[in-house]
């Protein structure tokens, strides 16, 4: 594009200059973004031809590969143990160790985890067994102090609203983490209760001793709790006026009205001889 009429040569010098350092910029992203793509290439040809070198065996248990692991640290233990049992129950899919790691790393992807990946496979994976792979992968990805997070968790843990067979499972997963013995245990377990269950267990006699007697009192309490709710949506609502029969439930006649009895007389004629004598004038001249 020309530049416009009356531009100098200092200004045109200066607009040349950065568009060349715009290029330089472009060119530099482009050659970034080819290089990652060559690396995504070379994994995926080497996964390709492993794949085609050791096909998947038609017979031998049925089971599941790990989910992708994008870096978060919660996820390493289940990338770990489901890998593990896949590797094992597949033994016969795999012809060496090195195998097994390439399998491993095609799960694994993300910003957080590429660069680990891509210079595993070019430096350090000749003569790596699977279980140092796997003891690397958790040395760099997981949880260098289980314990301290495991007691963070299962201080903060609550029932709330959820049942009380996910609270259990919450709680277990985390216990035998934290190094806590077993009174502090049914301490913290008792204190994520939620009101209604920890109200049953507390109004019956002999309160459980142990965490186990706990989780068994808590399954309890919820049972009793949803059954008696059940009672009650089954119970007719309560603007419902029961019909008695008659003949049942008689009602009682109203008393007969009985006026004050009236003077004896002896009375009437006591109360008229006291009575002054009525002048009749007078009430001659009242109707006149």
């Amino acid at each position: 594009m020309p530049f416009p009429v009356g531009t100098t040569w200092a200004q045109a010098h200066s607009e040349y200059d950065l568009m060349l350092a715009s290029l330089g910029k472009v060119q530099q992203k482009l050659s970034s973004m080819q290089e990652e793509c060559n690396l995504w290439k070379a994994r995926a040809e080497s996964a390709a031809r492993y794949i085609q070198a050791h096909p998947a065996s038609s017979k031998g248990p049925k089971c599941s590969p790990p989910d992708t692991f994008t870096g978060r640290k919660a996820d390493v233990d289940s990338f770990i143990r489901t890998a593990r049992s896949f590797t094992s129950l597949r033994s016969s899919d795999f012809t060496n160790e090195q195998g097994k790691v390439i399998w491993a790393t095609t799960f694994l992807k993300g910003p957080d985890v590429d660069s680990w990946v891509d210079d595993l496979l070019e430096h350090r994976i000749s003569g790596m067994t699977f279980s140092q792979f796997l003891d690397e992968f958790r040395q760099r990805f997981g949880d260098h102090d289980p314990a301290e997070t495991a007691r963070q968790a299962i201080d903060s843990l609550e029932q709330g609203l959820s049942s009380v067979d996910r609270y259990v499972a919450a709680f277990m997963s985390h216990a035998t983490k934290t190094g806590y013995n077993d009174i502090a245990l049914v301490s913290s377990f008792k204190r994520g209760l939620s009101q209604p269950v920890s109200h049953l267990i507390h109004g019956h006699l002999g309160l459980p001793t142990t965490l186990k007697a706990w989780y068994d009192a808590a399954i309890w309490a919820e049972r009793q709790i949803q059954q008696e709710n059940h009672w009650v949506a089954a119970a007719p609502p309560s603007h419902f006026t029961p019909t008695y029969h008659a003949a049942t439930f008689p009602v009682p006649a109203a008393p007969l009205y009985r006026p004050p009895a009236l003077r004896t007389p002896l009375a009437q004629q006591i109360h008229t001889a006291h009575m002054p004598p009525v002048q009749e004038d007078f009430f001659r001249g009242v109707s006149e």
